[in-house]
């Protein structure tokens, strides 16, 4: 078994010297899919990284690779696949083809809110996984925005932040998008409904129902909430986590704001990494070795912080996006079948904007 001989390299492996560790011919940099990773200054020998991947081997990590590609049931505790990838890669089979479809749809509908030309302004309001992702592309592409497009996004119950989205806004040319899988989501139910009556108050309630565009996996809700009136919404796959939404039509906003083409390359870029992920062995598998350098410092070397700084200015809505799609996706106390895990499971993420947050 593995897990032994990792747990007797992690007591003596604190006695070496980072840089001496850093020059061992075995610590090379990671490629793929354009990404460059250098895991030279790590606590790792051969030895170790052989005897993770031994691990990796007797969990048949490479097994539950192929079932997440092959949208088999890896979500026992909802009793589903994880589809997310279904978003990026073309379809395969008629399993995968309705997801991937939903992101279609939304690129087709930024075309036409772009086309037709009545909104100049988007305020996208959501909570958690429905906001992170979309502002950080946001954020990171912000002067590809086109310029006769305003952008906002409301996420606080505090009633400032919606009044600082709306302001200086027409309610004539402004569309408000709500993010919410379930449409049962209070924070974003609670800032929805501020935003509706400021648009009814200025164009009345058939009129304002027209400025509104839900991403829901709940449409019946969505229409209920506007008292029968049939909502416009756009579809969240429900095999798609909030936190992995990013790739959804929960990006419509951004969608329209940057344009589709901007956002097809986002999504080209992810599902290069996806085949790389699908088809590369486990020793050359550039995901593969990071979640194994995390449980190797996590379980066995006892890191429980972890700090990530974005140099680029682009990426400075990383640490944040980081910080909920790892430690609400890794963070738990139990493993699939509900019994406790062995070892701590995730490090506590936070991190900031590079040379900012290293001053600091």
């Amino acid at each position: 078994m593995s897990l032994p001989t990792l747990q007797k390299l992690a007591a003596t492996i604190r006695n070496e010297a980072i840089p001496a560790l850093a020059a061992q011919a075995g610590n090379r940099p990671l490629f793929a899919a354009g990404w460059t990773v250098d895991t030279a200054r790590q606590y790792m020998t051969a030895e170790i990284e052989q005897a993770l991947f031994a691990h990796a081997e007797e969990i048949d990590l490479s097994g539950a690779i192929d079932d997440l590609f092959q949208a088999k049931f890896v979500n026992p505790s909802e009793n589903r696949p994880a589809l997310h990838w279904a978003l990026r890669l073309p379809p395969d089979s008629a399993l995968t083809q309705s997801e991937h479809d939903t992101t279609v749809k939304a690129l087709e509908k930024a075309e036409a809110l772009i086309a037709d030309n009545r909104f100049s302004a988007i305020v996208h309001i959501g909570i958690g996984g429905s906001d992170f992702g979309p502002r950080l592309i946001a954020d990171a592409f912000i002067d590809l925005q086109k310029a006769d497009m305003t952008l906002r996004f409301c996420a606080n119950v505090d009633p400032l932040d919606l009044d600082l989205a709306l302001s200086g806004l027409d309610p004539a040319t402004t569309l408000i998008i709500g993010i919410s899988k379930s449409f049962g989501t209070e924070e974003t139910l609670y800032n929805l409904a501020r935003a509706r009556n400021w648009l009814e108050a200025a164009l009345g309630p058939q009129r304002a129902s027209e400025h509104l565009l839900l991403v829901t996996a709940n449409p019946d809700r969505a229409t209920a909430w506007l008292d029968g009136t049939p909502a416009t919404t756009l579809d969240m796959p429900i095999c798609v986590g909030g936190r992995y939404s990013i790739w959804s039509a929960a990006s419509v906003a951004v969608m329209t704001g940057l344009g589709p083409d901007t956002f097809r390359a986002f999504l080209a870029g992810a599902a290069e990494m996806d085949r790389h992920v699908k088809s590369a062995d486990l020793t050359s598998n550039l995901a593969v070795k990071l979640a194994l350098l995390d449980f190797w410092n996590t379980s066995f070397l006892g890191f429980s912080s972890r700090a990530v700084l974005a140099y680029s200015r682009r990426l400075r809505m990383l640490p944040t996006y980081l910080q909920q799609l790892e430690m609400e996706s890794n963070g738990k106390s139990v493993g699939p079948s509900g019994a406790a895990a062995p070892q701590p499971t995730a490090t506590r993420h936070w991190g900031g904007e590079g040379s900012v947050g290293q001053h600091s």
